[in-house]
C-alpha cells in the first residue's frame, strides 16, 4: 500500500462486519472482525492498476486468520482481519517507507 502523505490517517475498530461501499458484506474467518481503514494511501499502481498489496492474505497465526482487502477507491483503503477471538491490540506509524501496524494479541 502506498501513502500519498508522510502521516496516513487511519481508523481501526471492532466491527460486526466488514460491509464495502458495494454494500456486500465480506466472509471473514474467525469470531471478531477488526477494520483497518486508511485515509491519502492507495492499493494500486496508477498507471497499470496493478495491485500493490494481495487482496487475501492468510497467516498463520493463533489469533489472526485472514485479512482481506475491502476497499480501495479515492484516496481510501480500508481491510478486514478476521480473528479467532477478540483481543487487544494496538496501532502505530511508522516511516520510511510510510506505513500503519496493527498489533493484535495472541
Amino acid at each position: 500500500m502506498r501513502f500519498r502523505f508522510a502521516r496516513p490517517g487511519y481508523d481501526v475498530r471492532y466491527v460486526t462486519r466488514i460491509v464495502p461501499p458495494n454494500g456486500i458484506p465480506i466472509a471473514l474467518p474467525g469470531n471478531a472482525k477488526l477494520r483497518v481503514l486508511t485515509r491519502d494511501a492507495r492499493a494500486h499502481t496508477v498507471a497499470a492498476g496493478a495491485a500493490l498489496v494481495p487482496r487475501v492474505l492468510n497467516p498463520r497465526c493463533p489469533n489472526l486468520r485472514q485479512v482481506r482487502l475491502s476497499e480501495d477507491f479515492e484516496g481510501v483503503v480500508s481491510f478486514g482481519l478476521g480473528l479467532r477471538y477478540r483481543a487487544g491490540f494496538r496501532v502505530f506509524r511508522l516511516t520510511a517507507p510510510a506505513r500503519v501496524v496493527v498489533d493484535v494479541s495472541h
